[in-house]
């Protein structure tokens, strides 16, 4: 005898003509089907019901809140996108991989680590950390790029660049440090780019430049 159910799974009894949603339904996949006839749904058994099988109970009410587990709040979080490993909206690492480019624009990057440029050493030429957050550069973090050519450190919101930021970067030819909140340079800031050929300062809060800082 097929019977109208309006719960959706399989039972091994038939189930009321309304189902309240807090009912405990034993269930025994297998055993029974429903199957839709237009608009209805009817209830048929596929075999007979062994007595001596014990069906599975499932609980379908809600969990009390009192039993919700609370989520938790994730304190420090460290993500990893290709070569770079960041933690906390700072670039900490950089995989040890020789190369003349990187790529590291668009990040979201508020901080740079200390010394986390140091092991490219001589390789890289190309590097562009355009479009981020940057807050600040530590002293120094520029010191062991010797062979750079390249530096893109346009769109951050830079304020004030560390005296001697670019002392160790002789052979740096481009330079671009547009569109950053910068307000005043230093005198000597340029003074060891030697082969720089491109500079481009455009729409800083920069009100005057200093006498002979391009010199």
């Amino acid at each position: 005898e097929r019977k109208r159910s309006r719960s959706p799974g399989y039972f091994t009894e038939a189930p009321p003509r309304r189902w309240d949603g807090r009912t405990l339904w034993r269930q025994q996949p297998g055993v029974c089907r429903f199957t839709r006839r237009g608009m209805l749904l009817f209830w048929e058994p596929l075999r007979p019901i062994n007595a001596t099988e014990k069906p599975i109970v499932v609980d379908l009410t809600e969990k009390k809140k009192k039993d919700r587990k609370k989520p938790r709040r994730i304190k420090g979080l460290t993500i990893k996108k290709g070569p770079f490993t960041f933690s906390e909206g700072s670039l900490v690492s950089i995989e040890p991989v020789v190369q003349e480019k990187i790529d590291a624009s668009g990040n979201f990057i508020c901080k740079i680590a200390p010394g986390v440029f140091d092991w490219l050493g001589q390789h890289l030429k190309f590097l562009d950390l355009h479009g981020n957050k940057i807050l600040e550069l530590p002293p120094g973090c520029f010191d062991e790029l010797v062979n750079l050519e390249t530096l893109y450190l346009h769109r951050n919101v830079i304020e004030e660049l560390p005296e001697g930021i670019f002392d160790k970067l002789v052979n740096l030819k481009h330079l671009w440090l547009q569109r950053c909140h910068i307000k005043h340079l230093d005198q000597l800031v340029f003074r060891n780019l030697i082969n720089l050929t491109h500079l481009n300062l455009q729409r800083n809060r920069i009100k005057k430049f200093r006498m002979g800082i391009f010199d």
